[in-house]
């Protein structure tokens, strides 16, 4: 138990006891406090001052910078990072586009993301355009053309800057080195057209010939042609090629990691067969499951189902 106070000078001596040590915890307080002020070191972000120190007493001042704090797995994280394929990319893109002379100057991100159903190497996702129309509601054409302005741009940042996007397909990094380099090259390819105003793919996605014409000033050219896909089979010059491995030296090292494609699921043939009537023996076609119904007589009949029919046009 505490200790219980029974007279009045008692308890009035023991408040002055406390009002002493009270100022004197009061000054020492103050005189740590100017001590801190007025070390140089403690000035600076860096110099840190021991709070518990007075006086003279000051061991522990802190003069070394502040390191930040660097980001380190642990060696027994089972991860499998696409750092090192995203680093050789970007690093690609950023030679490409000195080499060429593309002087690219709108902002863009590269993403490696899979491809989906969709039959492609990368893509330019270059954000989402409408057409412009007049106080009539009429299109604004410009060279003989609709004229578009943005809706929503692909990617953005806290500025609110547009940013355009380049896919690169995580299927397809199992590829050659070359290969995947060129897939970068086309999309750059694409940018740098719609930063200088050319329209080079339609929206459904067919290369023109603005496309197929200026491949060739970033060391690329057309190798071939479909009526879906238009100019898009593209491949590196052999010139570029060997300047790619002498001057940029691909690391094959870096595209150890690729998505596995699911394989397409076949899709179950919708059969037919022949529903007969057991009165008048007239007939329909539709699925074994179905309950089909005969009136010939006056009341319903069911009709009965042959057996399952393999022929070609049994598909409905």
């Amino acid at each position: 138990m505490g200790h219980v106070l029974t007279t009045a000078a008692q308890r009035a001596e023991l408040e002055a006891a406390t009002n002493v040590e009270k100022a004197a915890r009061a000054k020492k307080s103050k005189k740590a406090s100017k001590t801190m002020t007025n070390t140089p070191s403690s000035q600076g972000a860096q110099g840190i001052v021991d709070a518990s120190t007075t006086g003279t007493h000051r061991q522990n001042v802190h003069t070394t910078p502040v390191v930040p704090k660097v980001y380190s797995m642990e060696a027994d994280l089972p991860l499998e990072s696409l750092v090192p394929a995203m680093q050789e990319i970007e690093r690609f893109a950023d030679w490409f586009n000195g080499v060429t002379g593309m002087d690219l100057q709108q902002k863009f991100t590269m993403v490696i993301q899979t491809k989906g159903k969709r039959n492609i190497y990368g893509h330019a996702n270059l954000g989402k355009f409408r057409k412009v129309l007049d106080d009539n509601g009429k299109v604004v054409k410009k060279d003989g053309k609709a004229k578009l302005e943005l809706v929503s741009p692909a990617w953005t940042n806290k500025a609110g800057d547009n940013i355009h996007e380049l896919m690169i397909s995580s299927e397809d990094l199992n590829r050659e080195p070359m290969h995947i380099l060129e897939t970068v090259g086309h999309e750059l390819m694409h940018l740098a057209n719609h930063q200088n105003g050319i329209s080079d793919c339609s929206q459904g996605g067919r290369h023109n010939k603005n496309f197929q014409s200026n491949a060739i000033l970033y060391g690329m050219e057309v190798i071939g042609e479909d009526k879906v896909h238009g100019f898009a089979f593209t491949d590196f010059t052999e010139t570029m090629k060997a300047k790619i491995l002498a001057e940029f030296k691909p690391d094959a090292a870096a595209f150890a990691l690729f998505s596995v494609a699911m394989p397409a699921k076949a899709k179950a043939k919708q059969t037919a067969v022949a529903h007969r009537c057991p009165l008048c023996e007239g007939q329909a076609r539709a699925k074994p499951s179905m309950q089909i119904g005969c009136y010939c007589s006056g009341v319903s009949v069911m009709m009965v189902p042959d057996a399952l029919d393999t022929s070609e046009d049994n598909e409905l």
